[in-house]
């Protein structure tokens, strides 16, 4: 079947509405008229905050979706399908669309890219609906076990820019910090527990910032004040390439060794221009020959960052997962599918065609990847650290 991938308008439906009509009667099994689609919601963050990663999530999707219906990874006549709503980067615009898709869509799973205080909104509803959610995001500390959320993001890799910063043997690390997102905390604990690890005290100094914060020149006089010699930046793409333009001509800061969590983007270097080559940071995928990835950049102008490869690894994940429930004879639904997705991070189709190196999901939703360290070049790409 052709590659079908729909984009629909917000629908009236609330959320409590949604969930008693969920909860009561509406199944996302397969239906029993014969329909052999593997449908999977998308709740995209598109606009908003999240906007310039999730772009690069739904295109990695798109790629993801025409792979495997090329490929004839689902046997037996299925296809996969995306349905797709922008939700702006808003948890109670999330909250609801899930809701429309699992009872107008009947979606088999669900993706959202990487914004944490959506991963944390959306966790108790995929878990009442049991459909399977898989996100580029933790859940911002909070615990969770075998349950319908999965995350990509594998966070033992900031642990990466702590082991650069011991390298550089620097003796006073300050931490700029984002306070709105608490998925920024989970990035700068492993990064200051390596710092701890080698003997030092952790993180000299922290400066809290808000999302929408531009200015950052009294954080940078606390900083100098605290006479730091390393800045990490726990922030957004945007204020990271801020933060590194407005601290170029403070000459207290002359050589400072800058790092900053994974999944940045070339947005860093678009705002701080020459300043980014100075930047290092772990990346869980840079982007080297792979065909649909180079298509995306021709296309969009810009080079593909860890989100494509997220949101391509995350349908092809599902797409795993749905072939070894029918093989199994089972009928697909969030409850089969969930049951399969650890083994289909290691099954051989998946593992062929996957873009993060080495990903492993665990039966409890956590992963592990092969991290490499990245910087920018003089042309503003991704490239591998030396």
């Amino acid at each position: 079947m052709p590659v079908a991938t729909r984009l629909r308008a917000t629908a009236a439906l609330t959320v409590l509405t949604a969930l008693a009509c969920v909860l009561a009667a509406c199944s996302n099994a397969a239906s029993s008229s014969g329909d052999k689609t593997l449908l999977i919601g998308h709740i995209a963050q598109l606009t908003g905050a999240q906007g310039p990663a999730g772009s690069h999530y739904e295109a990695g999707i798109e790629a993801a979706l025409a792979e495997v219906n090329d490929s004839g990874m689902l046997p037996d006549g299925w296809d996969a399908e995306v349905v797709a709503e922008d939700d702006g980067t808003d948890v109670a615009k999330s909250a609801q669309i899930l809701s429309e898709m699992v009872s107008h869509d009947q979606v088999h799973a669900v993706l959202s890219s990487g914004w944490t205080p959506i991963s944390v909104g959306l966790w108790p509803l995929v878990n009442d609906y049991e459909v399977p959610l898989i996100t580029a995001s933790s859940l911002g500390g909070k615990t969770f076990e075998e349950d319908y959320f999965f995350s990509l993001a594998d966070l033992a890799l900031p642990r990466g820019a702590g082991e650069h910063l011991v390298s550089q043997d620097v003796d006073r690390v300050g931490l700029v910090i984002d306070g709105d997102n608490p998925g920024f905390e989970l990035v700068a604990g492993p990064i200051e527990k390596v710092l701890k690890e080698s003997g030092g005290a952790g993180f000299a100094t922290r400066q809290t910032v808000a999302t929408s914060d531009t200015d950052f020149s009294s954080v940078i006089t606390n900083l100098v004040n605290a006479e730091v010699d390393a800045v990490v930046l726990a922030v957004g793409a945007d204020d990271v390439g801020n933060f590194m333009l407005q601290s170029q001509d403070v000459k207290a800061l002359d050589g400072a060794v800058y790092v900053t969590h994974h999944a940045i983007s070339t947005t860093v270097a678009t705002v701080a221009e020459e300043r980014a080559t100075s930047l290092t940071f772990p990346q869980a995928w840079i982007v080297t020959n792979e065909a649909e990835a180079l298509a995306f950049e021709e296309k969009s102008g810009t080079q593909a960052n860890s989100y494509f490869a997220y949101g391509h690894d995350a349908v092809w994940l599902i797409a795993a997962a749905a072939a070894l429930v029918i093989d199994d004879g089972d009928e697909i639904s969030g409850k089969t599918l969930r049951a399969k997705i650890s083994e289909a991070s290691q099954s051989e189709k998946f593992v062929e065609h996957a873009y993060l190196d080495g990903l492993d999901v665990r039966p409890d939703g956590t992963t592990s990847v092969k991290a490499v360290l990245g910087t920018f070049d003089t042309n503003g790409r991704i490239v591998l650290a030396d």
